[in-house]
């Protein structure tokens, strides 16, 4: 019988009115008792940003952005970056990265799926599934899927949780869709004391912010990320399907998946004037997650599953711009332009040969790609 008490620890909302029911034997690796306090238990795997800076110009700002009028109206700086997940400075640019290029491309993945027609020359194994993914390629689902609480230890092999956890997301009726391996969750008391701050802040009239972007900060001066969290693997999935009955998913493997986002992900892409962007829920949904992801080197932290694989899914063409706007100040509406910056604020329009003002723009860019079974 599987523990109640861990999995509403660990936040899942299990059914306690609808009791338990008995799973199929899990070989632990290595067997670890139930009489262990699971909140002692560190993740074996780093967060990105706990590396360290091997670029001595990394987080330097050079140049940037800033109303054409007034700088102090409205400004943003362009730190010089190395893209690497390890990084302390760098690492949110590098999620952000890996963000955006996913979200395009499983955009463009829908909109391939969508526009394949359903032949009836198709062989009933592919035309089956290409019939669910057309019917299901609307809005995108947020899953989380957990194993019981006592199924690995942190010396489990990396690739055989993989493993285990591709299986489960086959079972439960996923098709396609990108997938976040979290190595650990934020310990009880530390969700208690984040929401405490974030109490404050919203007191103060300040923006509140999630529970691992004050752990990067080490809002509650802990010094140490695996500090506020302990040993709890699971995954998050970005993706498609039709999902099987959880009762029913639960009994068959042990695992629990949970549907953080029953109404899906929005696709729409709107542009944000106060901070000059396109703001996009997937790639805003992607990046958090990869906030916490396990980082491991030579590993990628994102990786796909199913139809998205890249078997499946083919990038044809160039590179082009799919939206563009041009930024304007949020204070006076005057354009935004290119500024060279002096310690960390801007200094000096930049300009081009002519001697002209540069204007920044936005733009949204990426591939088209095309879908086969």
């Amino acid at each position: 019988m599987l523990d109640v008490a861990a999995y509403k620890e660990n936040d899942l909302d299990f059914d306690l009115d609808a009791g338990l029911v008995e799973g199929p034997e899990h070989t632990l690796y290595p067997a670890i008792g139930t009489s262990v306090n699971w909140e002692t238990i560190v993740s074996p795997y780093d967060f990105p940003g706990m590396g360290k800076v091997t670029n001595e110009n990394c987080g330097t700002v050079l140049r940037g952005a800033a109303c054409s009028q007034d700088p102090g109206h409205w400004s943003r700086p362009h730190p010089v970056r190395c893209d690497r997940l390890s990084c302390p400075v760098c690492w949110s640019g590098a999620v952000r990265k890996i963000s955006r290029r996913a979200s395009d491309r499983f955009r463009a993945f829908l909109d391939a799926v969508g526009a394949l027609p359903v032949t009836l020359d198709l062989p009933p194994e592919k035309a089956g599934p290409l019939k669910q993914m057309k019917r299901q390629a609307g809005r995108p689902l947020h899953l989380m899927y957990s194993p019981p609480f006592d199924t690995y230890s942190p010396d489990t092999p990396l690739d055989r949780i993989w493993k285990d956890g591709y299986k489960v997301m086959k079972a439960s009726g996923l098709l396609a869709g990108y997938v976040v391996f979290h190595p650990a969750r934020v310990k009880k008391g530390i969700q208690d004391a984040l929401r405490d701050l974030n109490r404050l802040l919203e007191a103060s009239g300040k923006p509140t912010k999630p529970f691992w972007e004050h752990i990067h900060a080490d809002a509650l001066g802990l010094g140490d990320m695996h500090a506020y969290a302990y040993w709890s693997p699971h995954f998050h999935v970005i993706g498609i399907g039709y999902l099987v009955n959880s009762r029913e998913f639960h009994q068959d493997t042990g695992w629990i998946y949970k549907n953080k986002r029953p109404a899906g992900i929005s696709l729409d892409i709107e542009w944000n004037p106060g901070e000059n962007r396109f703001d996009d829920k997937i790639d805003k949904v992607l990046r958090y997650l990869l906030s916490h992801a396990a980082y491991v080197p030579g590993k990628r932290a994102l990786r796909t599953f199913g139809h998205l694989n890249p078997k499946h899914v083919k990038r044809v063409g160039d590179e082009f711009v799919k939206l563009y706007h041009e930024a304007v100040c949020p204070v006076c509406g005057s354009p935004v332009i290119h500024y060279w910056y002096r310690d960390d604020k801007p200094d000096e329009p930049a300009t081009d040969i002519e001697g002209e003002h540069r204007p920044v723009a936005c733009r949204l860019c990426g591939y088209k790609y095309e879908f086969r079974l």
